[in-house]
């Protein structure tokens, strides 16, 4: 029976690697995403400052928000690490469904169903790779980030499969960096960029990331202080 078990673990692995090899990490997107050059500020909410930012040969803008707070970055990091209880703080997400299905020392691969409550406009969903960093507070410094995989049947539950109707994402990533303020306070910020596939207006997406984007920064923040209080 413990054989048979091990044999059932080594089976899982491979098929998680072989699913992941041919997904590289967009290092010019996490590039552009990072760089402090292009960013507009369009708006700021109790102390969160909202950005924007032009992506070349893209028809989308990137998203950003940033948020001074005097929460330990190590939290923020395990919180956006624990993608296994997402649906349990992710507030603003509450129609998300959320998987974890594969997890090590640095880096976890997730799925996300995402519901649209427009009409005529397809559900999404997506497996994506979320890595963590090294973090050191001397330094700017990348918390976590995060990528889209391509599509691959052996990360997708059946229920997926069978749906036609859903629309698989298959670009995008986001990051979310720290810089020092004082001894006391640093900043956060998260930089999003997502090409959500389909017939979805433009305008339409922008407004909902740009909600959804401080809505998750929000719940990310609040859970951090809760477990670190």
């Amino acid at each position: 029976m413990v054989f048979f078990k091990f044999i059932l673990i080594f089976i899982f692995q491979i098929v998680f690697a072989s699913s992941e090899k041919n997904n590289t990490e967009p290092v010019e997107l996490y590039k552009l995403l990072e760089t402090s050059k292009g960013w507009e500020i369009i708006d700021q909410i109790e102390g969160y400052k909202l950005f924007t930012k032009n992506i070349e040969d893209q028809n989308l803008n990137a998203v950003m928000v940033s948020y001074e707070t005097s929460v330990s970055p190590l939290g923020i990091q395990e919180v956006l690490m624990d993608v296994e209880n997402y649906e349990s703080f992710l507030s603003s997400s509450s129609k998300m469904v959320t998987k974890q299905l594969k997890r090590d020392s640095s880096a976890v691969v997730g799925y996300q169903f995402i519901p649209i409550n427009f009409p005529f406009i397809n559900d999404r969903h997506y497996c994506f790779k979320l890595i963590k960093n090294e973090i050191n507070i001397r330094d700017s410094k990348t918390l976590v980030k995060w990528f889209l995989l391509e599509e691959d049947t052996k990360l997708l539950d059946n229920e997926s499969l069978s749906n036609g109707d859903i629309i698989y994402l298959k670009y995008g990533a986001g990051i979310w960096l720290m810089d020092s303020v004082d001894e006391n306070r640093i900043k956060i910020s998260y930089r999003l960029f997502m090409d959500p596939g389909g017939s979805i207006p433009n305008f339409l997406t922008e407004k909902i990331n740009k909600i959804s984007i401080i809505n998750l920064f929000k719940d990310v923040i609040a859970e951090a202080e809760r477990r670190t209080s």
